[in-house]
């Protein structure tokens, strides 16, 4: 997003609905905010394309999850990070993540604590420390993934269930759908995306800034 100058992002910004205008007038840094215009005019070219609506109303779920009202067959997710801004929908129940790929002392303590043994084993068995970045950032995304997909965020602990990245499977006492499947893919240098949900596949399309522009001004 640190490439979109003012005038580009004065544009995106007259396109945005007014409650994506204070939420990104209320971040510090101007990246946070075009980050914020940017995924509500993706989400607002999504629903052109799908539903022939143009400006959608956004209700939250009781852990703060968004959805479109009114609007039937269509479920949506949002995640951000570093310079990307993806959005996951589907006809049913979705969660996306996408997080920068990297490791720290931290992130190993993350994964000591909040992952199951069986993910601490995966990443941690790994051969140099650029495959173990890369199958932390897989874990962390699918496991986020999948609490999005639920909608609880983390007030569902972490801890609590187990995803393997080689099915796309989740082993979760409390888990009553298992046609469920997490797919994982690297859309960039330094990058991994995790979505969660009832489907078959994916279909991944990659949308510039002024693509946006032609479709919605």
């Amino acid at each position: 997003m640190e490439q979109i100058d003012n005038e580009t992002y004065l544009r995106l910004y007259q396109l945005a609905s007014g409650e994506r205008k204070k939420k990104a007038d209320r971040y510090r840094d101007r990246d946070d905010s075009k980050r914020c215009i940017a995924a509500d005019l993706l989400l607002r070219a999504a629903l052109l394309d799908t539903k022939q609506i143009r400006m959608p109303g956004i209700g939250y779920g009781a852990h703060g999850k968004p959805y479109v009202e009114a609007v039937e067959g269509f479920c949506y997710n949002l995640s951000h990070s570093g310079t990307w801004v993806v959005l996951g929908y589907s006809d049913n129940e979705i969660g996306i993540d996408i997080e920068q790929v990297y490791m720290t002392e931290a992130r190993k303590r993350v994964a000591a604590i909040s992952f199951s043994p069986e993910e601490q084993n995966y990443i941690f068995e790994a051969t140099g420390e650029e495959e173990e970045a890369l199958r932390f950032s897989r874990v962390w995304t699918a496991k986020e993934s999948y609490l999005k997909y639920l909608g609880t965020g983390l007030s569902r602990g972490m801890r609590s269930f187990s995803v393997d990245v080689h099915s796309g499977c989740v082993k979760d006492a409390f888990l009553q759908d298992e046609d469920i499947r997490i797919n994982s893919l690297f859309p960039g240098k330094g990058y991994c995306i995790s979505a969660c949900g009832k489907y078959n596949g994916m279909v991944v399309n990659m949308v510039k800034i002024e693509e946006l522009l032609e479709r919605l001004e």
